[in-house]
């Protein structure tokens, strides 16, 4: 069994601006120290015009011992024993309703368009993508949204239920809430490709740096903060094996823990710092 951080961001980015990552080789150790081996972090891409994970790619083929899995949408660090992956967050509507997607097993180079919910979903579908709901981005909209597409919940892989990043507001305990009441234990068949899965449930840190020296001592680390427990993906067959791994997922494979310093942080920073950066 391994831990998996389904969604850090790594380090602040502007828009126009680089990753401010102080090195691969921090983030690389953190993720050593607090997900051990085997360890895995999903790195998304916030907008489709946004690669954050390539140029975060590049900086560890500078640094490590790195190996490409599954065409590069992972790399594995060889030296540490730690994975790194690609992933999308992806902000769109359904028909006027707000959904945020996370979703993995996306080309480098290549994102999902963010206009419409149903050109997301048909997108991921033919590019084989891990799809899952990010549960306390949209919670308030999730029943309008099932009761307007209801192949919505057959169509996706994983629900995340919890994520630390939100911890400052009720919406994890509502995330989780509308997992046991429509998804837990139930099985779906998807009406376009008539396939029947269950739906699991994971934690993510959702954490938005990785601080060095002073800022670490202040905010402290967010890289597996929360997490899930998985089976470890074989390198020869690693999205499947996630994919089969998210479905399954229960609650009593999620660790789950707030952050709050760090979040604080993340929200001045949007409200008022980068105001001053444009």
């Amino acid at each position: 069994m391994v831990k998996f951080d389904g969604k850090h961001w790594t380090a602040k980015r502007t828009r126009a601006g680089p990753l401010r990552i102080h090195s691969y080789d921090h983030v690389a150790d953190i993720t050593k120290e607090r997900l051990g081996e085997g360890g895995i972090v999903a790195v998304p891409n916030a907008r489709p015009d946004e690669y954050r994970f390539e140029e975060f790619r590049r900086s560890a083929r500078e640094s490590g011992d790195i190996e490409d899995i599954a065409d590069g949408r992972v790399f594995h660090d060889r030296k540490r024993d730690v994975y790194f992956m690609k992933a999308q967050e992806i902000r769109t509507q359904l028909k006027d309703i707000p959904l945020v997607f996370l979703v993995y097993n996306i080309s480098l180079e290549e994102n999902l368009r963010d206009d419409d919910a149903y050109r997301v979903l048909e997108s991921a579908q033919n590019w084989n993508c891990i799809v899952g709901i990010t549960g306390p981005s949209c919670v308030d909209s999730l029943e309008e949204a099932r009761l307007t597409n209801p192949n919505l919940l057959a169509s996706i892989d994983f629900f995340v239920g919890y994520s630390s990043g939100s911890a400052l507001t009720g919406a994890n305990m509502s995330s989780l809430d509308y997992y046991r009441e429509n998804i837990r234990n139930k099985a779906f068949t998807n009406q376009v490709t008539y396939e029947h899965h269950n739906v699991g449930v994971i934690a993510v840190s959702g954490g938005h740096r990785t601080p060095h020296g002073i800022g670490e001592y202040i905010f402290g680390q967010t890289i597996g903060r929360s997490y899930t427990t998985i089976d470890r993906p074989s390198d020869e067959n690693f999205m499947e094996n996630l994919r089969t791994s998210l479905r399954t997922s229960q609650l009593s494979h999620l660790i789950m823990r707030p952050t709050i310093a760090e979040t604080l942080r993340h929200a001045v920073s949007i409200k008022v710092i980068d105001k001053f950066r444009k």
